[in-house]
């Protein structure tokens, strides 16, 4: 953080020349909250929005203090005295809602005791412009792109505090990967406040305010820190390191089965296909496209009730040669993972977004939803051999690969461009372009 006398100068990180710029810049002067852990509240006003070496700037009231990433740089095995600071603020941040954690270096804490939170709409634009170099060192360590909100905040913080007590960054993980239990870094840290922070970091309890709030109690009843005896400190690395061999083994094992299945998947279902239907195969192959004799709309309609109902077949149909290729090999994996845990459980576990809504909830609980839903199409420009058109719609993954999460249905506000062309035997889309205008978000099932 640069300061003047007057000011204080917050580094983004976001570029300040192209989209990414533009798109902070928007909303930059929705400024942020300095809240106190005693639960008041202060607007910071973005007063001026400064271009400095390519990159932009916040500038506001002056607040003397250093931002979390330079307080990150000189850990405190016995928990420093902001650290506490910030988990009392971000306790009352979460009652007052409409702000979140961006970065450590965005975060600002005060000398008096405040933290600055940014507006939640400018967090959340620091966040997805910034460049990948920065956010590998400012937020990957700390944040989850699946959480928001709440969780967002409550996450930052117990990573922010691994850290400090750690002394180690906690790893870049979107999976399972578990964290290395705090005592094997620091057996003085009490074990209630290990346990706090490591049931949300191992994801064995959602990331939610009562975890703050237990954190807290904790901390206002003994601090971060005892003083164990010799023999306590031992037994406490001891059960640390033992806890680490299982949980390593248990995920080594995960890990080998995620990389590994929708190959083996693959090759089995290819070697039944060669031996049996190769003849089927040649006939797919030759057969008109199911396009034939669709409209414009009408093939882009079908790309899409292709998506959502896995028929990858019928999505090649409708896309011109080497368009999507990502989107085509994504719901060819889904596909096959579907089908081969089908033959084992008798049933289909993906289901589209439509199917999913109108189950009820006994079958809801063990269906997952996939796919684009309920795609709104607009024409933005029309000739006599060229359409394009704009499909916004909500697009529905389970959160994650393991057992655990994988049933969470998490959904993300798209945006696709596409155009329309004559092709050799039927209209084609011969180019898609697609952008993420909201970030994932859990979906909640309807009432019963």
């Amino acid at each position: 953080m640069n300061s003047t006398a007057t000011h204080s100068i917050l580094p983004t990180g976001v570029a300040s020349h192209g989209f990414s710029g533009q798109q902070v810049t928007a909303v930059a002067r929705r400024g942020g909250t300095l809240i106190s852990p005693g639960g008041a509240t202060a607007p910071w006003v973005v007063q001026e929005v400064v271009f400095q070496d390519g990159e932009i700037f916040l500038q506001g009231p002056f607040v003397a203090g250093r931002t979390l990433a330079v307080l990150l740089e000189q850990p405190t095995p016995g928990g420093a005295l902001w650290l506490t600071q910030l988990v009392n603020a971000a306790v009352n941040a979460l009652a007052v809602g409409g702000v979140a954690l961006a970065t450590t270096e965005t975060t600002l804490m005060a000398d008096d005791g405040k933290v600055l939170f940014l507006e939640e709409e400018l967090a959340r634009q620091v966040v997805r412009n910034l460049p990948a170099d920065r956010r590998q060192r400012v937020l990957e360590p700390y944040a989850d792109p699946r959480q928001s909100g709440n969780a967002q905040i409550v996450w930052f913080v117990l990573n922010a505090a691994y850290h400090q007590l750690t002394g180690s960054q906690p790893p870049q993980r979107l999976g399972s990967e578990p964290v290395d239990p705090i005592h094997l870094h620091n057996t003085a840290v009490r074990p209630v406040v290990a346990q706090c922070i490591e049931s949300v970091l191992n994801r064995l309890q959602p990331a939610t305010a009562d975890v703050l709030v237990e954190l807290q109690q904790a901390l206002g009843d003994g601090g971060w820190t005892d003083r164990p005896s010799a023999e306590e400190a031992q037994q406490r690395l001891e059960e640390a390191r033992r806890r680490h061999t299982s949980s390593t083994t248990s995920h080594r094992r995960l890990t080998f089965w995620r990389r590994n299945r929708t190959r083996m998947a693959l090759v089995t279902i290819g070697a039944v296909l060669v031996l049996s239907v190769p003849l089927s195969i040649l006939r797919n192959h030759l057969a008109p496209p199911a396009t034939v004799g669709l409209e414009p709309m009408e093939v882009i309609s079908a790309f899409y009730r292709g998506w959502s109902t896995l028929d990858h077949q019928l999505m090649e149909d409708a896309l011109a040669s080497g368009v999507a290729p990502g989107i085509i090999r994504e719901v060819t994996n889904i596909f096959v993972i579907d089908r081969v845990r089908s033959a084992h459980e008798m049933t289909h576990f993906m289901v589209s977004p439509e199917a999913w809504y109108g189950m009820d909830p006994d079958q809801r609980s063990a269906r997952i939803p996939y796919g684009p839903h309920n795609p709104e199409l607009t024409v933005v420009d029309a000739s006599d051999s060229r359409l394009e058109v704009i499909a916004e719609y909500w697009m529905y993954r389970p959160a994650g690969d393991d057992d655990q999460s994988a049933a969470v249905p998490w959904r993300t506000r798209m945006r696709d461009r596409l155009t329309v062309a004559p092709g050799r035997r039927s209209w084609e889309i011969v180019s898609l372009h697609s952008i993420e205008v909201e970030p994932p978000q859990r979906v909640s099932p309807p009432p019963d």
